[in-house]
């Protein structure tokens, strides 16, 4: 079967950036160049946005809500709102991505521990082949552990062959 991969940005939105998520600059920059390089070669890129209900920081239709100014969408490309941790739960994602063919996800954003362990088992669970760019999904300090503590724990010990392959961001750009 042939590969037909998709970007899948999930929650990189004003509220959550200027929250200051563990190395944004980084992460901010890393998805720029996976934009840069995947709208080059025609790569389906899908940007998926949270609302977390009236009055929260990520309320729908309010400047914090919006995708992160700096890594905006092009005209073409998918912008997927959902109410759940799950990019696919009650969304328009999997009749999307059935309709574009596409068999493997680069998947990175926010939050780590929860929208992006949500969606990367929810699109494990439908079958899809998944790649993790490494250090290219981000959060926040908590009472347990540090940001990179968190990271370095799902990447390395959840998700990595199981639920996904971590690769290096050298082989997520070829990857588009």
């Amino acid at each position: 079967m042939k590969k037909n991969f998709a970007l899948l940005i999930v929650d990189v939105q004003a509220n959550l950036i200027l929250a200051q998520p563990y190395q944004k600059d980084e992460l901010i920059y890393k998805i720029q160049q996976l934009l840069k390089v995947g709208r080059s070669h025609s790569t389906d890129i899908i940007y998926v946005r949270h609302d977390d209900g009236k009055g929260s920081k990520l309320e729908k239709g309010t400047l914090g809500w919006q995708i992160y100014s700096e890594i905006a969408t092009a005209a073409d490309e998918q912008i997927i709102d959902k109410n759940y941790n799950s990019a696919f739960k009650d969304t328009s994602l999997q009749a999307y991505l059935q309709s574009r063919a596409i068999t493997d996800l680069i998947i990175v954003g926010l939050q780590t521990e929860y929208c992006i362990d949500a969606t990367i088992k929810a699109a494990f669970e439908l079958g899809y082949s998944i790649h993790i760019p490494r250090q290219m999904t981000s959060t926040f300090d908590n009472d347990y552990l540090s940001a990179h503590d968190l990271i370095d724990y799902f990447e390395t010990k959840i998700w990595d062959k199981r639920f996904a392959s971590v690769c290096s961001f050298e082989e997520a750009l070829e990857y588009l």
